[in-house]
């Protein structure tokens, strides 16, 4: 990953990111906590979705930081997608974190979305380091 662009792509639908009411930060022990929100760009009135990664731990691979959320480490760690209806449990979302140069996060996998189905979900945005603002 070089130069990030911010990214919130889900099911083919480029959301845009909201980079005021969106936090990441990387912590000294590889614990990442990350809340995205999108800033939807799509035809519905409703709220935009939020990418929830509350205390999910990331490992060095060989390569860069990385984890795999898969179902288990999800509900662990309270790890999902707010996708803005009125269900309080949080979409399950399962593929690759990955962190690098500390300071720039990438989450490409799906989500269930509430019709039972799986949607590609893409996100990209960087944080903290020098030149960006302190919230991202």
């Amino acid at each position: 990953m070089t130069d990030v662009q911010p990214r919130f792509r889900l099911d083919g639908h480029e959301l845009d990111v909201d980079l005021r009411a969106s936090l990441a930060a990387l912590d000294d022990e590889g614990v990442l906590h990350a809340r995205v929100v999108a800033a939807r760009r799509a035809p519905d009135d409703g709220p935009p979705p939020v990418l929830h990664l509350p205390g999910l731990p990331v490992r060095f691979d060989g390569t860069g930081l990385r984890a795999v959320l898969d179902d288990e480490l999800r509900l662990r760690h309270d790890a999902g997608l707010d996708l803005g209806d009125d269900e309080d449990e949080l979409a399950a979302v399962t593929g690759a974190v990955t962190v690098a140069a500390g300071d720039r996060l990438r989450l490409v996998g799906t989500v269930r979305l509430p019709d039972g189905r799986d949607a590609p979900l893409d996100v990209a945005v960087a944080f903290g380091g020098r030149g960006r603002r302190p919230a991202i």
